[in-house]
């Protein structure tokens, strides 16, 4: 089966901001199998404060990933 590799670059994910967060986190539940790497680059957030900030949309990423 071939893999597919996919990048995506400045998100800039913000509070202020959630119609973007939830067309990320459809993207990602529509990764398919196939898809073998995800490279994120730039700035993902608007704002990273640290690991521990619950600030949305922060949280709801992170457990996407997990």
């Amino acid at each position: 089966m071939k893999q597919h590799v996919h990048f995506i670059s400045d998100l800039h994910l913000a509070q202020d901001r959630p119609e973007n967060t939830q067309r990320f986190l459809a993207y990602l539940d529509s990764l398919s199998s196939n898809v073998s790497e995800l490279y994120i680059l730039g700035d993902l957030f608007d704002v990273w404060v640290g690991d521990d900030d619950p600030t949305p949309p922060n949280e709801e990423v992170k457990k996407q990933f997990n």
